[in-house]
């Protein structure tokens, strides 16, 4: 292979690169241009004997310089230079290095650095140029620990009183709070441990909250009681942490502190007076002209000038059970006198039952009837053995009881019954009797208005099996419908069911036990109610007559 360079291609000993060491040969071998007796840089040291013959500062006794090359031809460039930099360990890579750990080089390892001023070398937020913190650190190195001047320490305020808030003006910055300083200032009083924002404002004429009021809604009020009853005038009022005088207490409301028998303390008085200084005349409270029932008068609602007695003295609440209601009169279910034709005129005031609860309440009894106690009512009869109240009565008839309304206005009534039936009852049948006024059904009837002139209210009707022969005669088992003016107004019941013969249940199962109807009328009215025992048929020696019996009753308007 051949190499350009060669200054003497026949002679194998000349070639780029080759050894000159004999001072003496005149040859320039390695082709350089020189020989090895010669010094062409004129440094002192012929070629041989040095390692750049073409650089005077480079020869065997010159010195060793941080240039990147062998200034003393030893074999080693910048070894032992005399112009090397001290670098220092830089561990946690901050840019700033460890005073004790460090390396003299022309140029810095990697990881060392110039700089011998970090503090701690473990911890890259310790050095010269890191800001101080409250955090037990010398952070910045310079020989101090968490100072003043630290970035995050904060500003405490001297409390003198030691109520744990301070004054501005002892204000000092520091990463732990001095002794007898805290974090909260605006105290307005560091010599009393009483007085700072927050505190509970007591009566001291001190402004203990800091609001800069005194007593502010702590202070009592005193009335002056010229009378000595222990009450004072709300007029003389005064605000205080104690009594101005002797003369003053701490109640007022007296309204009259010339008399020490008027005071809110005294009982009502019967002489026209207000001694418990409720602002009502004691015997008169409603200023109706009718002294309440304590001092003897009849007024039995003093709070209500709208109720006064009658002049036979009773005392209406209103004109029934409903108005009384409507007014906020009512004290729930119970007694209460009405007088449904007004005060003053027509008939005297009655008392009544009155049912405050059931469905709104409101309710006026006009009837509540056990015969097994009471006599019958009206034409109707007592079974002896018995003691139901029935018809008695031959073919075809419909004996009545009436119950007063007491002239009260209704348009809604509702009731309950307890009845019984006897022999062939057969609900509606009768298809020759249509109308309220006929044997329209073989049960009971209840009406308002007079014979000629009724009203339909509710029917009670009583269907009852004959011979098979017979379908149970109530509508809903097939039997005749019920008129139209009765319409769907019924309770019907069919009898004995467990027979297909003649059923007599006159002293067995009630027909109707206790069964309740309630119904808003077409139109209000205050008549009386009319409650009719209908049957249309009875054999011949009245073995067989239809019959029905009533043990109770139970009657309600609205």
């Amino acid at each position: 292979m051949t190499q350009d360079g060669d200054c003497d291609d026949t002679d194998s000993a000349f070639f780029p690169g080759a050894t000159e060491t004999d001072c003496a040969d005149p040859n320039d071998y390695n082709c350089d241009g020189s020989v090895g007796f010669e010094d062409n840089d004129a440094d002192g040291f012929p070629a041989c004997l040095e390692c750049d013959d073409g650089a005077r500062a480079v020869n065997p006794l010159a010195v060793e310089v941080c240039d990147e090359i062998d200034n003393n031809c030893d074999g080693q460039i910048d070894a032992d230079a005399i112009d090397t930099t001290r670098y220092h360990q830089d561990v946690d890579g901050d840019g700033f290095g460890d005073p004790d750990f460090f390396t003299d080089t022309c140029a810095a390892p990697e990881g060392y650095t110039e700089d011998d001023n970090d503090c701690d070398d473990s911890r890259a937020a310790v050095n010269p140029d890191a800001d101080e913190l409250c955090d037990e650190l010398d952070n910045d190195c310079d020989g101090e620990i968490d100072p003043p001047s630290a970035v995050d320490a904060q500003t405490w305020y001297g409390d003198g009183d030691g109520d744990g808030v301070g004054v501005t003006r002892l204000a000092v910055r520091a990463c732990v709070a001095p002794d007898g300083f805290v974090a909260t200032t605006e105290d307005c009083d560091d010599g009393d441990d009483s007085a700072y924002p927050g505190a509970t404002e007591v009566c001291d004429e001190v402004d203990n909250d800091c609001d800069g009021e005194t007593d502010e809604g702590v202070q009592t009020g005193w009335f002056a009681d010229l009378d000595g009853d222990g009450y004072g005038q709300d007029a003389t009022a005064l605000m205080a942490c104690t009594p101005p005088t002797s003369l003053y207490v701490a109640t007022g409301g007296d309204c009259d502190d010339g008399a020490d028998d008027v005071n809110p303390a005294e009982s009502p008085g019967c002489d026209g007076l207000d001694h418990d200084c409720d602002g009502l005349i004691d015997n008169d409270d409603d200023l109706d002209g009718y002294s309440d029932e304590t001092c003897g008068g009849d007024d039995c609602d003093d709070a209500d000038g709208a109720i006064t007695p009658e002049v036979d003295g009773a005392c209406a609440l209103g004109a029934d059970c409903l108005s009384i209601l409507n007014a906020g009169r009512s004290s729930g279910d119970g007694t209460y006198t009405i007088d449904p034709d007004g005060f003053g005129v027509g008939a005297d005031p009655i008392e009544v039952e009155c049912d405050m609860s059931t469905d709104g309440g409101g309710w006026t009894q006009l009837a509540d009837e056990d015969y097994s106690a009471q006599d019958c009512p009206g034409a109707w009869v007592k079974d002896a053995s018995s003691g139901y109240c029935h018809r008695g009565t031959a073919r075809g008839s419909a004996p009545s009881a009436e119950f007063d309304s007491f002239g009260v206005t209704y348009g809604e009534v509702r009731g309950a019954l307890t009845g019984y039936q006897y022999a062939s009852m057969n609900g509606f049948w009768y298809t020759s009797g249509r109308t309220v006024e006929d044997f329209y059904v073989d049960g009971i009837s209840i009406t308002h208005g007079v014979s000629g002139a009724r009203t339909h209210i509710w029917t009670y009707a009583v269907g009852m099996t004959y011979n098979g022969r017979y379908a149970y005669d109530c509508p809903e088992r097939g039997g005749t419908a019920a008129p139209s003016f009765v319409g769907t107004n019924y309770t019907c019941d069919t009898g004995n069911l467990s027979t297909t013969t003649w059923g007599y249940q006159w002293y067995s199962t009630p027909a109707f036990a206790g069964d309740s109807f309630q119904r808003t009328l077409p139109s209000s009215t205050d008549e009386a109610i009319e409650v009719r025992l209908i049957a249309d048929e009875e054999s011949s020696a009245h073995t067989y007559s239809e019959d029905v019996g009533v043990s109770a009753i139970e009657l309600w308007v609205r």
